[in-house]
């Protein structure tokens, strides 16, 4: 009787915590993905209701954008039968593509094998992560790489013609008055004026992937 007691406290101290959770929680058979059970996290990041879910596979509403990349979650799940941090594309109801990350855990109903999932939206640190990225390699302005991501394609280039018998060119352009179109006819002529200059460098380059770098107002191309 007591043991009983203590397996329905428990029940309901997850229900609890199932629904209470701030990320999008889920119950769903290994074998089809058919849900049958969700909390409302996943109508708040991915539109559908728990009403929408319940009866219905992650495919069957479009939440994977394929089979296989379901089908790589699930290996990779099946690996321990416990999955943290497992970071992929993700769609949500109205078909935006959503970066989400899993923690998710094999777990037995009545004998069935389901998957206990927790899902996180982190489009946004994502989309963040890339944009420091971007900017701590390329200049603001031109969007051109800047010294340091110069350096290093530099680096790679004369390896390369090391190892091959190779050359390479290295143009360096000064443009005349830029820092004046830019204080008195902003950014955008700036940055056009730029990426003509970088089209134009680009058509008459014989290499196939030249790169141009911004350094203060003067410019190099390898």
């Amino acid at each position: 009787m007591q043991d009983a007691t203590v397996l329905r406290q428990s029940e309901e101290q997850f229900k609890v915590a199932f629904r209470a959770s701030p990320l999008a929680a889920s119950i769903a058979r290994l074998a089809d993905g058919v849900f049958i059970e969700a909390n409302t996290g996943y109508e708040r990041f991915f539109g559908w209701s728990r009403e929408e879910m319940v009866g219905h596979s992650a495919l069957e509403l479009g939440f994977w954008p394929n089979a296989e990349a379901r089908q790589a979650w699930i290996h990779e799940l099946q690996k321990t039968g416990t999955l943290v941090g497992y970071e992929t594309p993700l769609n949500d109801k109205s078909g935006r593509v959503r970066q989400a990350m899993f923690s998710c855990e094999i777990i037995t109903i009545d004998g069935v094998e389901h998957i206990l999932s927790y899902v996180q939206d982190v489009t946004e640190r994502k989309e963040t992560e890339a944009r420091i990225e971007f900017l701590a390699h390329h200049d603001p302005l031109t969007s051109l790489p800047n010294r340091v991501l110069f350096r290093d394609r530099f680096s790679l280039a004369t390896a390369w013609a090391e190892r091959s018998s190779g050359k390479v060119a290295l143009l360096y352009v000064d443009l005349d008055h830029f820092k004046t179109i830019n204080e008195h006819w902003a950014t955008r002529w700036a940055t056009s004026c730029c990426n003509k200059w970088r089209s134009a460098c680009a058509s008459a380059c014989a290499t196939p992937t030249p790169s141009a770098a911004r350094a203060v107002t003067s410019f190099c191309w390898p």
